[in-house]
């Protein structure tokens, strides 16, 4: 009984863990593509605005 709800415990922490790290991945990858954006976006403004006619 006691083996169990240790096993269960067990696997309920493995999943909560599993979720926060797929979560974490995500919200990194989500935070890194908006910051390479921004950089994108500030390069070709800069070069737009050195390059204007």
């Amino acid at each position: 009984m006691i083996d169990k709800t240790f096993k269960d415990t067990k696997k309920t922490i493995l999943y909560t863990l599993g979720v926060f790290l797929i979560f974490s991945l995500g919200y990194f990858l989500i935070t890194l593509v908006i910051q390479i954006n921004a950089d994108t976006a500030q390069k070709i403004s800069c070069w737009l605005s050195s390059n204007s006619w």
